[in-house]
């Protein structure tokens, strides 16, 4: 059985620890199909992966099936499974470089750890799975030349190397942002190592031109459809004084 929910054709979201679909503390993760096979768009925090696992193959894909593993960025909730999932599949993993040094090996204070577990995100005894067999992702890279394919927009700011990709297919479009930005035009500036106001004035702002249809983010709600309208109050944010945060908790659906 699986608990994975199909956003549209091509689009499944397999891990949601809101949504009751796998591990408490997972973000949302997503597997997409493009032309040259399935990618995993994060992984969730949980060590076993074993809610993702059963989710992707409930919908009929193996995890040998697996063209690759792409990580928006290395912190727990989105990379604590990718040690078993890429021994399980044989799949490659990528995200940019400055993530993949902190999976291989990050502190707790690099990851942003520390904090989290002292303001509660995580119990005190977990454990980061680090993993350093990761490939980094050249800034234009894309999954092939197919009709559906996937692409990588690098996105500093939440972190270093904070990477949104881009679906597109005949017809439609879609930016998976990880924390990135969210709807409502929400951004996720930290108070922890790595998360720069200055990256983000300079790495949002080019979304304006995506013209996607779906925004599927790594956490809160997401938009199948009218997705561009949520970056764009997002730039809109950026160019004033006050940064447009993140909400703890979880977001009622946004009033624009």
């Amino acid at each position: 059985m699986t608990h994975a929910i199909t956003l549209r054709p091509g689009v499944h979201l397999v891990a949601s620890g809101p949504l009751g679909i796998s591990h408490p503390l997972d973000c949302h993760a997503y597997l997409v199909e493009t032309d040259a096979g399935p990618y995993l768009i994060d992984t969730g925090v949980d060590p076993d992966a074993a809610g993702i696992r059963a989710n992707i193959e409930g919908l009929g894909v193996a995890l040998t099936d697996l063209r690759g593993i792409l990580l928006t960025h290395a912190h727990a909730d989105h990379a604590g499974g990718v040690r078993t999932l890429a021994a399980a599949s044989g799949a490659p993993v990528r995200s940019d470089a400055a993530e993949l040094r902190l999976l291989g090996g990050g502190s707790d204070e690099a990851l942003g750890l520390r904090a989290a577990k002292e303001n509660g995100t995580y119990p005190a005894d977990y454990r980061y799975p680090h993993f350093d067999g990761g490939r980094p992702l050249a800034p234009d890279w894309r999954s092939g030349d197919g009709e559906r394919r996937l692409s990588a927009i690098p996105t500093p700011g939440h972190s270093p190397g904070s990477t949104c990709y881009l679906f597109e297919a005949p017809g439609y479009r879609a930016l998976f942002s990880g924390d990135t930005l969210f709807l409502g035009g929400f951004i996720s500036l930290l108070n922890v190592a790595g998360c720069d106001p200055a990256d983000y004035r300079r790495s949002v702002p080019p979304l304006g031109a995506l013209a996607v249809d779906g925004l599927f983010p790594g956490h809160y709600l997401f938009a199948v459809q009218d997705g561009q309208q949520h970056i764009d109050l997002a730039i809109e944010r950026l160019r004033k004084s006050v940064f447009p945060n993140v909400a703890l908790g979880w977001l009622p659906y946004p009033q624009l």
